[in-house]
């Protein structure tokens, strides 16, 4: 990816976040995520990818609300 590609992407990336209104305090990243449930990053992509953890895609990133953590633990019984 050259400079100017990059640009570009990080333009999208922040188009979206304005546009959703999406602050990076009120979302986790998927290794955050992990650590807080005591999972591997890839059981966190497992959930998400069997539709059973809400989540917000911001370009290509996947973030989660700890709320979303919170309804999975209560879900599930952890």
């Amino acid at each position: 990816m050259n400079r100017d590609d990059a640009l570009f992407y990080m333009r999208q990336v922040l188009a979206c976040v304005d546009q959703h209104h999406i602050r990076e305090a009120d979302f986790l990243t998927v290794d955050q995520a992990a650590e807080r449930l005591q999972v591997s990053s890839d059981s966190i992509y497992d959930l998400v990818k069997q539709g059973s953890l809400e989540h917000t895609k911001v370009g290509r990133s996947i973030r989660i609300k700890p709320s979303a953590l919170e309804h999975l633990r209560q879900d599930d019984g952890w």
